[in-house]
Parts: structure tokens; C-alpha cells; sequence
């Protein structure tokens, strides 16, 4: 499994339609193929800052997703609203879920 995460800092005056930008494009992500998981998140600390997470089967539904129309105005929205933005891309070998935090703590 591949983690892409997208961080980007909006300009204070673009927030709101960046963020209305960034909820149409999370919808679109998810209906893609090889889509596990697509999240868009505010940092409470910095509400100019915006993380997209998204999580994809392999490396081949990523490079798909990069280069779909989305992904594209997703770079064409950076480019406009926002400033400084990185990737990070995390190769996941196993996923566990934890429903119980105590049970965490003995894993």
C-alpha cells in the first residue's frame, strides 16, 4: 500500500475555496480504482494549513491518480491559492486496526 500525503499552505484570503476545492476533489479520489482511503484535514494549530492523505493499493492506482484530471486541478489550485506544499509518499507493508486502545498498548 502507498500513502501520499499532500501538505499545502493556502493564503489566509483563498482558505475557504481551497478548502471547497479540496472536499470536490476528496470525492473524486475515492471513486477512483485502487483507492483505499482519501482524507482531507485542517491543522487545528494553523488553519491556513491543509493535509491531504490518501492511501492506494500500489504504486501503479497512484501514478494513475497523478495524472488524472483531479490531481490536476489539485495542482492548478496549489498554484493559485496556496504557497509552500511537499509530498510525502510512504510505502505500508501492513495495516492493523486497533478498536481498543488499551489492547495498543500491549501490541
Amino acid at each position: 500500500m502507498i500513502q501520499a500525503v499532500f501538505k499545502m499552505r493556502t493564503r489566509p484570503e483563498k482558505r475557504k475555496e481551497m478548502l471547497q476545492t479540496a472536499q470536490a476533489l476528496k470525492n473524486l479520489a475515492k471513486k477512483e480504482q485502487g483507492c483505499l482511503e482519501y482524507q482531507v484535514y485542517q491543522d487545528p494549530e494553523d488553519e491556513d494549513t491543509i493535509v491531504f492523505v490518501g492511501e492506494w493499493k500500489s504504486h501503479r492506482y497512484l501514478r494513475d491518480h497523478v495524472n488524472s484530471e483531479g490531481f490536476g486541478v489539485l495542482v492548478g489550485a496549489n498554484r493559485i491559492l496556496a504557497g509552500d506544499s511537499v509530498i510525502y509518499l510512504n510505502t505500508i507493508s501492513r495495516k492493523e486496526v486497533f478498536n481498543d486502545f488499551a489492547a495498543l498498548g500491549n501490541a
